[in-house]
């Protein structure tokens, strides 16, 4: 189905009118190998197999008939289009949530380093206290 949207993106076209130009008797349906064949003069990139499942797909969309019709094809379509979304949205969601750890790794970091960074000073201060009241011995 992606690759039929992707297609469908490229050609700038609507699957429906894709079918449409096909649709002679303006019956809005069509038997899965008529509606394989018109991916194939419609030069969707799939090969004969995935043309088949992708009318699989659709037909499977209604369970109250075999023929493929205009309204399974953009059930189909629309969840495509959907599940697309979701995906999208999620990788998003991934994406931030992964910036917001690193921020907080980095914050905590520059802190500890600070952190050392003092205690090392008083430490060496310590050190060069102790070595003066050594000399002086």
């Amino acid at each position: 189905m992606a690759v039929l949207l992707s297609h469908v993106k490229k050609t700038e076209s609507r699957p429906l009118e894709m079918l449409r130009d096909f649709d002679k008797t303006a019956q809005m349906t069509s038997q899965k190998d008529e509606f394989v064949r018109r991916l194939t003069i419609a030069k969707v990139p799939l090969y004969k197999h995935e043309k088949k499942v992708l009318a699989d797909l659709v037909e499977a969309q209604d369970e109250e008939s075999d023929m493929i019709t205009y309204r399974k094809l953009i059930s189909a379509v629309n969840n495509e289009v959907t599940t697309q979304r979701e995906v999208k949205k999620e990788k998003t969601a991934q994406q931030r949530r992964w910036r917001e750890h690193k921020a907080q790794v980095t914050d905590k970091a520059e802190r500890n380093a600070r952190n050392a960074g003092v205690h090392l000073e008083n430490l060496v201060e310590r050190v060069t206290a102790a070595a003066k009241r050594q000399s002086q011995l």
